[in-house]
């Protein structure tokens, strides 16, 4: 870690002594009282998805509920930032790591850009804290001087391969927070914690309530679809994903044989860069852009085929959709695993990520099980037996936590 800040000052061409003094002079000290409203920044990076954006998003919309006058700011490197806009919160934008893949930016360049902006809004911002989602140090480890100081430090640890969290720095970077938020039912994950830390397990986290949904009639009036048909949802996460092109050929094939009663519909993701490939797919189904967020619109959905992200299967298991999950390789999540996981418990069927071109049949064979009215009444009672009437948005339960942080 200290190879790591070394270069981090050399990029910032400033010394250690300057970044310290800087930031005594911005106001940090846990001894300080709150002058004010709380003031939040929460770090949300994404490249394929938008995870991060989104559990982080609901963590804001519960903390503006709980105090009003709270002041939030989001620093991401997403390339779908509007939708914080959108949310009603304000951003401050720096270049994602896939702008090196697509050469519009170097290594660099990019590096360079991300350690000063963070260093650089912390400063301007002064926030009594920090809220940071999946990569503890940052991404490109532009945190590190951040963390080293006393400002109040939140991690939010969804669950991810162990090769990477029981790494030396990713725990050395989890040991300087002061409250990690683990948003799963406890013990439902293996998660690593550092054995001093203060963590909550929260639940699932999800952006919205299941109460700000809107009817079957009404999210298929807003989305202009039939009143009197099966309406399928295909949703293949937040469209940065390179594996999107072939997952389409799958389904199409998969879909060849579909009736008229019938009607599928994709809900573009946001992240979808569109090739003379996409132009040129005659999609067998109706494509809807700019549909965010998606969970407000899920009761207008009989069935679904689904990427196998975090919030996309919450979203879907608390809407109660019957849905076929599609893992896509991860670095960090194992899709698989959490699609044969909700499939064993009969809250899903799945396809299975290692079985290459057998992928269309089996995913044929799942949609003609998915069209039986008796099916999807068993998918819907095990997902509403798994969710507990009882159980409260995990983002509400980390809100709370957060301002009993900041309490003097």
């Amino acid at each position: 870690m200290r190879q790591q800040l070394r270069l981090l000052l050399h990029s910032l061409a400033i010394n250690g002594k300057d970044i310290r003094y800087a930031l005594r002079q911005s106001g940090f000290g846990r001894g300080a009282k709150l002058s004010g409203p709380p003031r939040l920044l929460f770090y949300a990076v994404n490249g394929v998805g938008l995870g991060h954006v989104t559990r982080l998003l609901g963590i804001a919309r519960q903390m503006r509920n709980l105090q009003p006058d709270v002041e939030i700011l989001f620093l991401t490197s997403s390339e779908a930032a509007h939708l914080i806009y959108r949310a009603g919160f304000a951003y401050v934008k720096t270049p994602s790591h896939s702008l090196a893949g697509q050469k519009l930016l170097d290594e660099p360049s990019i590096l360079r850009l991300n350690h000063h902006a963070a260093l650089i809004t912390m400063l301007s911002f002064k926030p009594h804290c920090l809220v940071v989602d999946c990569f503890p140090a940052g991404l490109q480890d532009e945190l590190l001087p951040l963390l080293q100081t006393s400002l109040r430090k939140v991690f939010v640890f969804r669950a991810q391969r162990e090769n990477t969290t029981r790494g030396a720095d990713f725990q050395k970077a989890l040991s300087l927070y002061d409250l990690i938020l683990v948003p799963h039912k406890e013990g439902s994950e293996s998660v690593l914690l550092p054995t001093s830390a203060n963590s909550v397990w929260t639940g699932p986290m999800m952006a919205y309530e299941q109460s700000e949904m809107l009817s079957r009639e009404a999210a298929r009036a807003a989305l202009g679809l039939p009143s009197d048909k099966l309406v399928g949802l295909i949703t293949l996460g937040g469209g940065g994903e390179a594996e999107i092109a072939a997952a389409r050929r799958h389904i199409e094939e998969a879909l060849q044989e579909k009736p008229n009663d019938e009607t599928w519909v994709e809900v573009e993701g946001p992240l979808l860069r569109h090739t003379p490939e996409s132009f040129n797919f005659s999609f067998p189904w109706r494509v809807l852009r700019d549909v965010h967020p998606l969970m407000l619109y899920l009761n207008a959905f009989d069935g679904a085929i689904s990427a196998v992200g975090y919030n996309t299967v919450q979203e879907l298991q608390v809407a109660g959709v019957p849905t076929i999950l599609w893992p896509f390789p991860r670095l960090l999540d194992d899709q698989n695993a959490r699609a044969q996981q909700l499939a064993q418990a009969g809250r899903a069927l799945a396809i299975d990520e290692g079985i290459g071109e057998n992928r269309s049949q089996q995913l044929a064979n799942a949609l003609q099980e998915l069209k039986q009215e008796s099916t999807r009444r068993q998918l819907r009672e095990a997902m509403k037996i798994a969710a507990e009437p009882t159980a409260r948005n995990g983002s509400a339960i980390g809100a709370e936590a957060i301002l009993k942080l900041l309490q003097p």
